[in-house]
């Protein structure tokens, strides 16, 4: 017998949107926003992203007069763009930084630029090799997308001859957009998020909570059929009948409903005509969701190797202080890679800035330690 193993589902398909020149991520060009939206919704997946990242930054460059430098006139300054990075990077596996040059052409100014705002240009196009940054690509607050509405940029490159062409070909430094430093995972086009290869569990978890919410507010009661005997006499009668009804179910119905019938009495003296309630037994089975809970949250973080501890989760009772130097040692240890990515970039731009924004030339970055961890509040005693 010859074993087979089912293909996972593809998430991502690169369609072409020739409309507006640009790769699609995913079929709807909706990928990372639609996964923003899965993430927020599952508690788990939500606090690991976050630890994730606040991992990946750690506490920040050792040089603090580079971690404090300013790099744009908005005041925005390397500590609080590595941060932007580091949030990005750990839900989407890839971030953006906005790059703008000097007549010289040295790097004058960086932005964080959204992840989730950019898409890469449709080759045999116009604007192949390029990437567009459009803010509204769901249609959340315009009904259409405007072609004219989109900017285009060039990818990083900080070679002066490449820089001098693009500022000719856009007509001068006064209509040059600058350059993009898009970096991600998937060195061939757009990342998976870091959650991706576990979205089965974190929409399990989705659903579970959504269910819990459900039955909450139906007093996690059995669902009854109401059977009204007689017709009523118009629409407008039967719509308060059922308004009245929907006030008496739920967390906030009352505990009291009063029914008043008239009609014809059966040979026992009952009345035939009385409404009938009856219970449609719960196959609700609290031990088994609560098993099942419990296995998806584990899975959800086996995915990202977070120790429990450090989203403050314990198999009961409370964890002592060597017990999160552990886990935090050892998820420094899972995270160094991502550090190295980080000094790597911050480096590049930092040795083309046009003033000195990094003397001592030390671009290295600090591990998280457990008092800052606690600090934070990312885990605190169960």
């Amino acid at each position: 017998m010859i074993a087979s193993i089912p293909k996972n589902q593809v998430r991502k398909t690169y369609a072409k949107v020739k409309q507006y020149d640009i790769q699609a991520y995913d079929e709807d060009n909706l990928y990372p926003q639609r996964m923003d939206d899965i993430l927020k919704a599952s508690s788990t997946t939500f606090s690991c992203v976050r630890v994730y990242a606040k991992f990946i930054r750690g506490k920040g460059f050792k040089d603090t007069t580079f971690y404090k430098s300013v790099i744009n006139d908005e005041g925005l300054t390397c500590d609080k763009l590595l941060r932007k990075l580091s949030e990005d990077f750990a839900e989407y596996q890839g971030f953006v930084i906005l790059v703008n040059y000097n007549a010289l052409y040295q790097i004058s100014e960086l932005y964080f630029g959204p992840f989730e705002n950019y898409r890469l240009g449709l080759d045999e196009t116009d604007h192949a090799g390029l990437i567009a940054e459009y803010f509204d690509w769901p249609r959340k607050i315009k009904n259409s997308i405007k072609k004219d509405d989109i900017k285009w940029y060039h990818p990083f490159n900080p070679d002066p001859v490449i820089i001098e062409k693009q500022v000719l070909a856009a007509g001068g430094w006064e209509n040059y957009n600058g350059q993009i430093f898009y970096y991600s995972v998937d060195q061939n086009g757009y990342p998976l998020c870091s959650f991706d290869p576990v979205l089965e569990s974190v929409l399990a978890e989705v659903d579970s909570d959504r269910t819990t919410r459900n039955n909450l507010k139906n007093n996690f009661s059995a669902k009854t059929v109401y059977i009204r005997k007689g017709k009523f006499e118009d629409e407008d009668e039967r719509q308060e009948f059922l308004g009245n009804l929907k006030t008496f179910v739920g967390p906030d119905g009352s505990q009291i409903m009063m029914i008043e019938t008239e009609g014809e009495t059966g040979s026992g003296g009952e009345d035939i005509d009385a409404p009938e309630i009856k219970e449609i037994p719960s196959a609700l089975n609290d031990k088994l969701f609560e098993y099942t809970d419990n296995k998806v949250m584990r899975k959800i973080m086996r995915n990202y190797l977070i120790p429990a501890i450090l989203l403050s989760i314990t198999d009961g009772g409370y964890f002592n202080q060597q017990q999160l130097q552990d886990a935090t040692r050892y998820f420094n240890t899972i995270t160094v890679d991502e550090r190295i990515l980080f000094e790597e970039v911050f480096r590049r731009l930092g040795q083309l800035f046009h003033t000195t924004i990094n003397p001592s030339g030390d671009y290295s970055m600090m591990e998280l330690d457990d008092f800052n961890l606690i600090e934070d509040g990312s885990a605190n005693n169960a």
